[in-house]
């Protein structure tokens, strides 16, 4: 019969390691350099088609490609920058992808609004 106190005896209790990072603050991590952005493997379904160009300036949030299809997914630029290229890249399950390549210019400038051309 349960006590109900919602623990059970044994199993496995690895350690966490959070006495090594609680009293820690925060630390922002932003991209530097330029980012990849693949239009396929993003999900199952059909790739994105990109609505920049080369030598665009676009801004952190600003979409750089819209759905192309069933199960399909926009992708918004995580940075801001130039667009440096749209080529065929390496996606992480071995196959090739176009790609929007963005060069960062380290300024994060955010877009006015959500998914903005």
């Amino acid at each position: 019969m349960s006590t109900g106190t919602g623990t059970f005896q044994g199993g496995v209790h690895p350690f966490d390691g959070k006495s090594l990072s609680k009293d820690k603050p925060t630390l922002a991590v932003l991209p530097k350099g330029d980012l990849v952005f693949p239009l396929a493997g993003q999900n199952l379904g059909a790739p994105a088609k990109p609505i920049v160009n080369v030598g665009d300036q676009v801004l952190m949030g600003q979409r750089i490609a819209e759905a192309g299809g069933f199960i399909s997914a926009n992708i918004a630029c995580s940075v801001s920058g130039r667009v440096k290229a749209i080529t065929q890249h390496r996606i992480p399950n071995s196959g090739m992808s176009q790609a929007i390549v963005v060069e960062n210019d380290g300024q994060y400038t955010p877009s006015t609004g959500m998914g903005e051309k």
